[in-house]
């Protein structure tokens, strides 16, 4: 029984080494993936940027011609201030002067601040596109890296799966089942650790008889709290992996401890 512990030991470390490569394996593509998304944020507001610097430009040109236009008639109005022959009529010649005055100025004004936004809009383009550059390049080395990380954890599993087959091929049958069970059910924490009267998977006392049991190494005992196998501390030597406290709130309801014995 001990040598079934010292199994069940080494099976829980490959599964717990199997559990964090595949979160590994899920998490890559993910990190991948905000890269991406940082990549596409960038070019969403460069087009949207060049879609308004295109049209400012666009009612910039607009309005240079109607300044143009306004400019021309003021040059019309002042030259017929030169022949007009009665008071009435220089007023309201001297008024349609003044208006296109003060047109042309509002259009001037206007057309200033409109190069402002230009200048500026110009100057955020061009440090979103060296900043997109900048974020392609870093994208298609993370691809590149995160492809290889890949491979290498692929190969990671392939071969701690083998190698929990073949510990798991040495341990009984119905002892695997009910540590499968248990793992499923625990977090992915099937086996725990006793010391000093202590369940090193839920941190509760065990009672002193089961305790007095676990010392003995004649049989497969379960926490009467969590459920896990449980095994005593000083049996073989210091513990393959850590059994610490997985969850807060019990899990899912498992068959009552007992002993698993070796079929005969």
């Amino acid at each position: 029984m001990r040598e079934e512990l010292k199994l069940l030991e080494e099976l829980q470390r490959v599964d717990l080494q199997l559990q964090e490569t595949d979160q590994a394996l899920q998490a890559l593509p993910l990190r991948l993936q905000a890269l991406k998304s940082d990549v596409e944020a960038v070019e969403a507001l460069l087009g949207r940027e060049r879609k308004q610097l295109e049209d400012v430009q666009r009612y910039r040109g607009e309005l240079e011609q109607s300044l143009r236009r306004d400019q021309d008639q003021l040059n019309k109005t002042k030259a017929k201030l030169t022949q007009v022959k009665t008071s009435r009529e220089y007023m309201a010649v001297q008024r349609e002067f003044e208006s296109s005055r003060r047109l042309i100025n509002e259009r001037e004004g206007e057309l200033a601040k409109l190069t402002a936004a230009i200048d500026q809009t110009q100057e955020s383009v061009a440090r979103h596109e060296q900043e997109l550059e900048g974020l392609r390049q870093h994208c298609g080395a993370e691809e590149q890296a995160t492809q290889t990380q890949l491979e290498a954890l692929e190969q990671q599993v392939a071969g701690r799966r083998g190698e929990r087959t073949a510990l798991a091929a040495r341990v009984n049958k119905s002892v695997v089942r009910k540590y499968e069970q248990i793992r499923r059910q625990r977090g992915g924490l099937g086996l725990a650790l006793a010391r000093e009267g202590v369940c090193g998977g839920c941190r509760m006392h065990l009672p002193p008889q089961l305790y007095n049991t676990l010392q003995r190494a004649e049989t497969i005992e379960q926490c009467p709290n969590c459920q896990r196998i449980v095994y005593f501390a000083d049996q073989h030597g210091a513990p393959a992996v850590a059994t610490t406290e997985l969850e807060a709130t019990p899990a899912a309801p498992v068959p009552p401890a007992t002993a698993l014995d070796h079929p005969a």
